[in-house]
């Protein structure tokens, strides 16, 4: 019994261990991922470049689709994938944006982001790099 009761102990204890290293962990973790967000905050607005400079620029899908990736950037604070960027542009106002195809959609990001005006922090994911 005595055995069974050191085990018990040793066992909530050794969780307890766990849990606190795993609080700490997470704790560490969230103020990391706030600094990052502080950066890529910081980094966008020293990067931008200014839109009604750079809009004669830009063909007639570029854009709508620069358009959509702000408004898509603004209302989620992070940046968006591929995947989002072409559900909004399915479901736009611009009747004309939802009868591109998605591989359109695709190549005119990627135009875009050749061009300076979106910036890729990891694959796949887009935020805007000018002024609205």
């Amino acid at each position: 019994m005595r055995k069974l009761e050191e085990s018990l102990s040793r066992l909530v204890n050794q969780q307890a261990d766990t849990i606190k290293f795993l609080q700490r962990r997470v704790e560490r973790l969230e103020r990391e991922v706030t600094l990052l967000r502080k950066a890529l905050l910081k980094d966008l607005e020293e990067q931008t470049v200014n839109y009604r400079e750079i809009q004669d620029r830009l063909d007639r899908l570029e854009k709508p689709i620069l358009k959509v990736v702000l408004d898509l950037c603004r209302r989620l604070g992070r940046p968006v994938t591929y995947d989002e960027i072409i559900r909004a542009c399915r479901v736009s106002r611009l009747f004309f944006l939802r009868d591109v195809k998605t591989e359109t959609i695709t190549r005119r990001v990627r135009r875009l982001k050749e061009k300076g005006l979106l910036r890729s922090p990891a694959r796949g994911y887009f935020y805007p790099n000018i002024n609205p």
